[in-house]
């Protein structure tokens, strides 16, 4: 397995629908299991922050397999600036287009972060774009 978990992850305005928001994340993730964390802004408006983590192999290839292999194409040409020193692969989904069923990459604000731990060793970004290099490439040639 190339990751150690994927951690999903949208804020919820004052102004939006949590349940919308929480089917969303659920969508994109195939968790059911989302957790809830309630917060203010700068200006004291109140944002939920909600969480779903996958760890099994079989719920983290469904994520990627989701977004198609368009979109897999994309996370590897720019694989180099998603991926930190620490093995730590970042990419965004479009909030409102998971909602409707789709699994979109995008790059604008109103979004559900991803997060995935990349599993390499010894741990270090080198062993982690390979590790990486070879998973988003088996996906595109499935």
């Amino acid at each position: 397995m190339t990751f150690h978990y994927l951690m999903f992850r949208a804020f919820c305005q004052a102004t939006e629908d949590e349940n919308k928001v929480i089917s969303a994340i659920k969508f994109v993730s195939g968790s059911a299991e989302i957790s809830v964390t309630r917060s203010q802004g700068f200006h004291g408006n109140p944002i939920t922050i909600l969480e779903a983590e996958v760890k099994s192999k079989k719920r983290i290839d469904s994520a990627f397999r989701n977004l198609g292999r368009q979109h897999i194409q994309e996370l590897r040409d720019t694989l180099d600036s998603r991926l930190d020193d620490d093995g730590n692969f970042f990419f965004r989904l479009d909030k409102q287009a998971a909602f409707g069923g789709q699994v979109l990459l995008t790059k604008h604000d109103d979004v559900i972060a991803v997060k995935g731990k990349v599993k390499a060793y010894p741990n270090n970004r080198e062993n982690a774009m390979k590790a990486l290099t070879a998973y988003l490439d088996d996906l595109i040639a499935a």
